[in-house]
């Protein structure tokens, strides 16, 4: 398995789009990779939470961020944005 299934290009235009973003607490660059990445474990693969790898963090506080960011609808943000110009 690949340490990060998101390029730095990727992780770092995401990054600074986040930065960027009202009510998105994310000032910890490697937290928010882990973050991520843990992330994109979960939709990789279809694991439950309870199983995602200790490499990630713990396993309550990743689904709560998740389910936060949701309920904030920045995942559709998101992808709205980096959808309009997904070859860049």
């Amino acid at each position: 398995m690949e340490k990060y299934s998101i390029t730095e290009e990727a992780f770092e235009k995401i990054f600074m789009y986040l930065r960027g973003m009202r009510g998105v607490y994310c000032k910890n660059r490697a937290r928010t990779r882990k973050f991520l990445e843990a992330v994109s474990f979960i939709m990789r693969t279809g694991v439950q939470w309870i199983e995602l790898p200790a490499y990630y963090g713990h396993y309550k506080s990743i689904p709560k961020r998740f389910i936060a960011w949701g309920r904030k609808d920045i995942w559709n943000e998101i992808l709205c944005h980096f959808s309009r110009d997904c070859d860049s």
